[in-house]
């Protein structure tokens, strides 16, 4: 089955805020600028050995979303690329590419290591694409549903699972990434 008209705007959004030098295709040098934002978002140095650590992961990231979506293996990932590979997967259901990404991201995001992301934590994660820290908070009061003060994995994957799969422009995991339903 095809993506919805609302899903593919949610999958153009998540592509434009991954697109973070803005020229229109996806390439390791977006992701190495969302982590170096981050990091600076946490306080920790780039040339640390947590930063490059940091830096890894999220050129890990590209290479793996590289591998599956970059249909033409020219190093840039177009947004009909990206487009129809999330349409794939949400078509087979398939979230472990999905859940691994996550567990990456919150191995990263996770500065104190204690396997959970406090509000601190996630506001850097998101801030470094933009995600002011009022609609960080109101976005992690949202995904934190045991009410425990902090988003472990399952949230986590609940919660983008929620944006990548509702139809429903009035669900709350349309705010994953801090934006309201009615901007998509």
């Amino acid at each position: 089955m095809p993506l919805t008209d609302f899903q593919k705007r949610k999958v153009h959004h998540l592509f434009n805020v991954e697109d973070a030098n803005g020229n229109g295709v996806l390439q390791e040098d977006d992701y190495i600028i969302i982590a170096k934002k981050q990091l600076a978002n946490s306080g920790i140095a780039e040339d640390s050995e947590d930063g490059h650590n940091f830096i890894k992961v999220y050129k890990d990231e590209f290479k793996r979303l590289a591998e599956a979506a970059d249909t033409n293996k020219d190093g840039k990932i177009t947004l009909d690329e990206y487009t129809k590979y999330f349409e794939k997967q949400i078509e087979k259901n398939d979230l472990k590419f999905f859940e691994d990404v996550v567990n990456s991201y919150m191995k990263a995001a996770d500065t104190n290591h204690d396997g959970k992301l406090s509000l601190k934590e996630y506001s850097s994660l998101v801030g470094a694409v933009g995600v002011s820290a009022e609609q960080a908070k109101n976005n992690f009061e949202k995904m934190d549903t045991n009410k425990d003060g902090s988003l472990d994995v399952q949230e986590f994957i609940k919660a983008l699972k929620g944006f990548l799969f509702s139809n429903d422009p009035t669900d709350s995991a349309n705010n994953f990434l801090g934006h309201q339903a009615k901007s998509f």
